[in-house]
């Protein structure tokens, strides 16, 4: 019979299913019949339904199946328990639906524990974990249990955590036997209308009561300040000392907890025996009191791993804990453990108390360096540790090895900050890392290093002064980028070097290190050799990085010299006190003079001493430099009256143009001493005024300037506090060595330009004096030089130039030795060939120069000119040498020479044009014949006629020689021709004047001055005046209001004056 379904229902028995398990969900469907009736349908397995599942990841479906013959439902929707948790469940069918029904997947009943070992009257809280959950707040559960031996064993139920889905049962041993005993726990959830048939989880305990056989002490490693810990089980202990054994090493500033292990017979350890009574026996020395006996509740992690649990139930681990006093040593802690009245289990542990290892220094710079291996120190502790690096950067430090007092790291490659963690294996750990199969140390010292390289160096001075022969000290800190200073033990490792700037000669540097305890600086010592200035600076050298100090300046001063000592100095005079030495970069510095022998003399701020009465005396001088004494010292004073003067000159014979000095000493005193003094005046003189000249009169010290050839006699009139002291000295002017063949003029450049195959007497003017002259040839130019064979010089001054046929140079020197003074005359000769010729017109007199292809002029020649003129009847040559203007022989001759010039006569009046020519090179002169009369010089009596070769005797012109040439002297009125063609008229005077020191002009008769004149010019040598009188000027004649002077200047004439020396 078929009938439409008209509503469907889900059966809540069962909801319940162990997770990883199939749930069959029972369906029941009613349908109508056609009258109306409402009936259940029998099957319904083969309707589509649609089956939704809240949560599909704790239940999936699987299949709809056909229900059992015997039940009412008409079908079965079978579901997959993928894990634990619960969900809703709901079935359509067209317009029909179901309700909401809530389905479960419970876990298994579990426990950690399968079996409990108790001593008597120890209780064990034993929990079971998952099962089932309940479904509401309203709900329950139902715990039931069943003991096989009531008598020995006591099992209370105490709660259940339903979120935690936990059953806690308390299980007491109450006494002891020798068999297992078995607790069978069973849990359900309470039936309800939602859940009519819950499931049933079972869990099984074995229990043993006995009596403990085997007590163990070991140290555990716990807090005690009751916070959340997790305890290692599994100890892989690195420390050489055994966990099982006799001794521990403990943190004398903490509890020392011991951990209590209680073993049966087999070895089993016991889960409680806290009913026990136990004994402890210890050194107050070392321990100042004993704890209560404390336990740590466990629950698992891993298979090696449990954490601590409030509640009992799972592994729990006893421990007695212990104050110590704070004393480090070794002492012995003893247990006596009471299985009954009589009976007890015993054991010790020998305890060595130490400080916490700490690690030296807490803080380092470390210089990066690959070669910069480095040792901390570490104290105290067991003596066994590990050291870890920690940092953000990678590769900064790596740990070489660690020992039992130290470890040695050493740098990577990159900078920046990290940190070394020392753990000691054998001390408590503060903390464990459930993720590492090992212990996880609480790190016990740490020393934070910065591993840096060099940013900048750093210099300072100890002063920027240094005497010679004395030292400073240097600082040299190195920082890194962060502004710490780097150790200076790493200095070496840098290739730290200082580098002088300067004169290494002037001071030596050193390292002090060795000597000056520094932690983060070098020092080293800068010694003064000698006086100057340095500039030092400091580099390092990394690859191709150069890394700069600032230069620093260091003045090395001489040592400060007072001197002289002891001075003396006139009345009323001043005197600088002098120093040498001392720094003199410095303005800083600062000199103190003090006295204490005021009436004596006076010292003003800078040490100028005034005498101020006769006597002795003493200052003091102090040199500082910003307050800090730099030297001392003292001068002794002796203050005198002015007793003698005296002229002081270099030199007794001076040659005429150059200049000396002079200056007076007082008491043979030098100027330095009284120079300053208002109270002294000075009056220089000299005896002519045409040999020499004043240049410069300080007073004290003059300049003088030389003029002409003669005996200078040099005075001083010195004016002291109504005293007048004189002196005087006599220095004989010399005349400066020339060659006379060129006159007075010198060769430009020192240079004689020559033709070739010509001869000369070299001539100087100290050949008529009492002198010494050698003469030489100077070889030594390697090109264009002269051969000995060409160029000849006799010791005599004799010069040969043969024909070297080119241009060549050769050297001459001429040394003169005359009144124990040499001069020596050096000139260059050059041998060229004539290039062209030139006219010089002086008067009616004609020559010629000659010069070479640079234009430069010869001064010794041998060549032949030829002369023509265009009008043979306008003149006439007369007074011509035909060796230099003719046919020859030609000769050797100097331009300036007679023979090299000549004169014309006129023939008659008209314009003429005279051609010089010699190989092609041509000059010319027009003038008018007019220009060639005789001429008629007017003299007077007294005139002078300068440089003749010779003068006819006659009364008109009389002849006197000179060192430099001959001088004609106008005698007597008349006319007359020279040799020189020259025509003189000489008109006579009328008077002769003196003017004397006393009187203004006053005439002489003519003949006594005539005479003296006369006898003076006709003799060879100078012939002295016959009277003494001063004279200012002598005036021969008065012409048109001129006086036409003989002598000037005041001077004095005796007889040892030569009246000729004078004339100008």
């Amino acid at each position: 019979m078929v009938v439409e379904p008209v509503g469907i229902f889900l059966d809540p028995c069962p909801v319940e299913a162990l997770v990883k398990s199939r749930l069959e969900i029972n369906v029941k469907m009613n349908g109508l019949m056609q009258d109306g009736s409402m009936v259940s349908i029998n099957d319904c397995s083969k309707i589509s339904f649609n089956v939704r599942i809240q949560d599909e990841t704790v239940f999936k479906y699987i299949e709809v199946k056909a229900a059992d013959t015997m039940e009412e439902n008409c079908a079965k929707i079978i579901l997959d328990a993928k894990k634990v948790g619960k969900s809703l469940i709901q079935v359509f069918y067209g317009e029909l639906k179901s309700q909401e029904m809530k389905i479960f997947s419970f876990p298994q009943l579990t426990s950690l524990k399968k079996n409990l070992l108790l001593t008597k009257s120890s209780s064990y809280l034993f929990s079971l974990s998952d099962g089932p959950f309940l479904n509401s707040d309203k709900h329950s559960y139902v715990s039931e249990f069943r003991v096989n031996r009531h008598h020995v064993i006591n099992v209370e139920h105490l709660e259940h955590n339903s979120l935690a889905s936990k059953y806690t049962y308390k299980i007491t041993c109450l006494d002891t036997n020798d068999f297992e005993n078995e607790i069978e726990f069973t849990i359900w959830n309470k039936v309800t209308s939602q859940n009519k048939c819950p499931m049933k989880f079972n869990y099984k305990l074995v229990v043993s009561c006995l009596r403990p056989k085997i007590l163990e002490l070991s140290q555990l490693f716990v807090k005690n300040d009751g916070s959340d810990q997790e305890v290692y089980s599994g100890i892989k202990w690195r420390c050489p000392i055994k966990l099982n054994s006799k001794f521990a090493v403990a943190n004398l500033n903490r509890d020392l907890n011991i951990q209590l292990l209680v073993k049966d017979s087999n070895g089993k350890e016991f889960d409680n025996f806290s009913g026990l009574n136990s004994v402890w026996k210890f050194d107050s020395n070392f321990i100042s009191k004993q704890k209560e006996m404390k336990y740590l509740n466990l629950k698992p992690i891993d298979q090696n791993t449990l954490a601590k649990e409030t509640n009992f139930g799972y592994h729990t681990l006893f421990y007695q804990s212990f104050v110590p006093n704070k004393r480090a040593g070794e002492t012995k802690i003893e247990l006596k453990l009471f299985t009954d009245e009589n009976d007890y289990l015993e054991n010790f542990l020998n305890i060595r108390f130490v400080n916490d290892v700490r690690v030296e220094p807490s803080q380092l710079v470390l210089f990066n360096h690959p070669s910069n291996i480095q040792q901390l120190k570490l104290f105290d502790g067991s003596g066994y540790f590990q050291a870890e690096v920690e940092s953000k950067e990678k590769s900064l430090l790596e740990i070489n090895k660690i020992w039992d007092s130290g470890i040695q790291v050493s740098p990577l490659t990159n900078n920046g900050l990290c940190f070394i963690n020392v753990f000691d294996y054998c001390m408590p750990p503060q903390s464990f890392d459930l993720a590492r199969d090992e212990f996880s140390w609480e790190l016990t010292a740490r020393s934070i290093v910065k591993v840096a390289g060099i940013y900048s160096i750093l210099v300072n001075l100890e002063d920027d002064k240094v005497q010679e022969g004395q030292q400073i000290k240097i600082f040299v800190k190195i920082d890194d980028a962060s502004g710490n200073f780097i150790q200076s033990k790493y200095f070496k490792l840098m290739n730290l070097e200082a580098k002088i700037d300067s004169d290494l000669s002037l001071s030596k540097i050193d390292s002090l290190n060795q000597f000056v305890e520094t932690d983060d600086c070098r020092v080293y010592s800068i010694t003064g050799l000698k006086s100057g200035l340095i500039k030092i600076s400091f580099e390092i050298r990394s690859n191709d990085d150069v890394i700069k100090s600032m230069p620093v300046n260091i003045e090395i001063y001489e040592p400060i010299k007072v001197e002289p000592k002891m001075v003396e100095i006139i009345l009323g005079t001043d005197y600088q006190i002098r120093y040498t030495g001392g720094p003199v970069s410095s303005h800083d510095i600062t000199i103190e003079y003090q006295t204490f022998d005021t009436e004596v003399i006076n010292v003003n701020e800078i040490g100028l001493v005034n005498g101020l009465a006769l006597g002795s005396a003493k200052v003091n001088i102090k040199f500082t430099i910003s307050k800090k004494l730099l030297f001392q010292d003292s001068v002794e004073f002796r203050i005198v009256e002015a007793k003698f003067v005296k002229i002081r000159s270099p030199l007794t014979s001076v040659k005429s143009g150059n200049k000396f000095p002079l200056h007076i000493l007082i008491n043979n005193l030098n100027p330095f001493y009284f120079a300053t003094s208002k109270n002294i005046q000075y009056k220089w003189s000299v005896n002519d005024a045409a040999l020499a000249e004043i240049l410069r009169n300080d007073g004290f010290s003059v300049h003088v300037r030389t003029k002409e050839p003669g005996l200078l006699k040099i005075s001083v009139s010195v004016f002291y506090m109504d005293k007048e002291f004189l002196d005087s000295v006599e220095v004989k002017i010399l005349a400066p060595a020339i060659f006379s063949n060129f006159g007075q003029q010198v060769p430009p450049d020192n240079i004689i330009l020559v033709t070739a195959k010509t001869m000369l007497q070299l001539r100087t003017n100290y050949d008529s004096l009492s002198s010494e002259i050698k003469y030489s040839l100077q070889f030594g130019m390697k090109e264009s030089e002269c051969s000995g064979s060409k160029v000849q010089l006799s010791i005599d001054g004799q010069l040969k130039i043969f024909d070297p046929r080119t241009e060549c140079f050769v050297g001459i020197q001429a040394t003169i030795h005359y009144e124990s003074k040499i001069q020596i005359l050096n000139y260059l000769i050059v041998i060229k060939e004539i290039s062209y010729r030139m006219f010089r017109v002086d008067d009616q007199e004609f020559s010629v120069t000659y010069h070479d292809n640079l234009g430069d002029e010869f001064f010794v020649v041998n060549t032949i000119s030829s002369l023509k003129v265009n009008l043979n009847n306008l003149v006439e040559f007369i007074q011509i040498n035909q060796n230099v203007f003719g046919a020859g022989p030609s000769i050797s001759f100097l331009p300036d020479s007679k023979i090299n010039s000549f004169r014309m006569k006129m023939l008659n009046d008209g314009y003429v044009v005279v051609e010089l020519s010699a190989n092609h090179a041509n000059d010319f002169i027009g003038l008018q014949t007019s220009y060639l009369n005789s001429k008629i010089y007017e003299l007077y009596i007294g005139d002078l006629i300068c440089k003749f070769a010779s003068i006819a005797q006659n009364s008109i012109i009389k002849l006197a020689k000179s060192p430099c040439c001959n001088i004609g002297v106008a005698f007597e009125s008349g006319r007359i021709v020279l040799e020189n063609s020259k025509e003189y008229l000489v008109h006579d005077f009328a008077d002769v004047y003196f003017k004397t020191e006393n009187t203004d002009y006053q005439i002489i008769k003519i003949n006594p001055s005539l005479s003296v004149l006369e006898n003076h010019l006709t003799s060879s040598t100078s012939t002295s005046i016959t009277s003494t009188f001063r004279v200012n000027i002598i005036c021969f004649h008065i012409r048109n209001g001129k006086c036409n002077t003989f002598l000037s200047n005041s001077t004095d004439l005796t007889q040892s004056d030569s009246f000729f020396g004078s004339l100008s």
